[in-house]
């Protein structure tokens, strides 16, 4: 993955119909991008479990684009959550929406999971899982850990403290 940091506009219009404020944009490493291949799209900036920087997923016009180099090995915001239980969503999206309430949220990018993410989750006893499609990643979870699959009757992005406070 191309590990070369960008210049982002953390308060872009186009960061902002996402439903991210500049604040919560600069904390992700999230921006609008001028430059280079994702030129004129909203970058993610990714970091591994280790706080490394790898590089920057894209997002524009409810696409997402991954590096080709991309390696699926890693969680979004996992080197942020250090605790026995986390909320777990399969989007970036969604880890921004319920950070806002809760920092112990990570995701894994994809409707699947990894053989490296799913290692990288063994340290968690508790898990809440966020999917409309849950079933192949609570089985593979279920191996270690007691997995929470509420049924959303909404998407995760609409919901409220209230709601996400009750799923726990």
């Amino acid at each position: 993955m191309d590990t070369e940091e960008l210049i982002l506009d953390y308060s872009h219009s186009a960061v902002e119909e996402l439903g991210i404020n500049a604040k919560t944009a600069k904390h992700f490493g999230i921006g609008y991008c001028n430059q280079g291949p994702m030129s004129e799209k909203v970058a993610f900036k990714i970091v591994d479990h280790e706080g490394t920087f790898r590089g920057y997923l894209c997002f524009k016009d409810g696409v997402w684009s991954f590096p080709k180099s991309f390696k699926w090995d890693t969680l979004y915001n996992l080197f942020r959550v250090n605790r026995e239980a986390v909320v777990l969503t399969v989007s970036v999206l969604d880890v921004v929406h319920i950070n806002k309430f809760f920092p112990f949220v990570i995701g894994l990018m994809d409707k699947s999971i990894t053989d490296a993410q799913l290692e990288l989750l063994r340290s968690f006893r508790r898990i809440l899982l966020l999917s409309s499609e849950p079933e192949n990643i609570r089985n593979r979870l279920s191996e270690f850990a007691f997995v929470k699959t509420p049924k959303l009757e909404k998407p995760v992005s609409e919901l409220t403290k209230d709601e996400l406070q009750k799923m726990f």
